[in-house]
């Protein structure tokens, strides 16, 4: 994980505060403490590891798995193939804290992670990508305006792809059912996902991860025309 600085921090102290699904154990798990830094300094803290059985047959829960780099979660051997969502919380003496949402994901053997991206944020890089593909005529002949096409954008990537957000009275993250948008109305600014006819939100804070986004437009690209 990557922290800009342009103010300072004196003693710096980042923590997972969060960790859904629960995996045997429950947070805070300390990444670092103490830290003083310069004003235009980035700091890089270091979050998993990603790693391979050496002997499939005693690792239980899967072939390949993360391990946090944390004070008291390094026994924790975290599924890949399970959405994963990490809250960081950083604070230090003379700021105010701070509060991110990240997901890891496996690429082609690699470790990658990236900060939860909002939904509709997500629908305008699939959009962007999609640009003059047949599956991408077909958001813009179905949308017929450009707040239609985000719509029907973020829609599809319910359907095809992982989208969370935070579930009344839940303050954290988790996945939301994939038939849920058939059931349910996407709001707007794309933030809420509500029952018909009602004005409350069931989920706030949709959003999804890099990896649903890329895995999206690589079944977009692979269309015909058709959703």
């Amino acid at each position: 994980m990557e922290i800009k600085t342009p103010q300072g921090r004196l003693g710096l102290k980042v923590e997972i505060t969060a960790l859904h699904p629960y995996c045997g154990s429950r947070p805070p798990w300390l990444l670092i403490e103490g830290l003083d830094i310069r004003g235009g300094d980035t700091v890089c803290v270091p979050l998993a590891k990603y790693g391979e059985a050496a002997d499939r047959e005693k690792l239980s829960n899967a072939e390949t798995f993360f391990i946090l780099c944390a004070v008291g979660s390094d026994k924790l051997t975290l599924r890949t193939d399970t959405v994963l969502i990490i809250t960081l919380r950083a604070t230090s003496m003379n700021t105010h804290f701070e509060e991110r949402d990240f997901a890891p994901w496996v690429d082609a053997g690699q470790l990658r992670i990236s900060r939860l991206i909002s939904l509709k944020n997500a629908a305008e890089e699939v959009v962007a990508r999609l640009n003059g593909t047949p599956f991408g005529d077909h958001l813009e002949e179905l949308g017929r305006s450009p707040e239609g096409i985000l719509e029907f954008a973020m829609t599809n990537i319910f359907q095809h792809g992982i989208v969370v957000g935070k579930k009344w009275p839940a303050s954290t993250f988790a996945p939301i059912p994939a038939n849920a948008a058939r059931k349910m109305v996407i709001s707007a600014s794309g933030e809420n996902l509500s029952h018909l006819g009602e004005r409350e939100p069931l989920y706030t804070g949709l959003s999804t991860t890099q990896q649903t986004i890329n895995e999206f437009v690589r079944y977009g690209k692979g269309v015909s025309g058709s959703i």
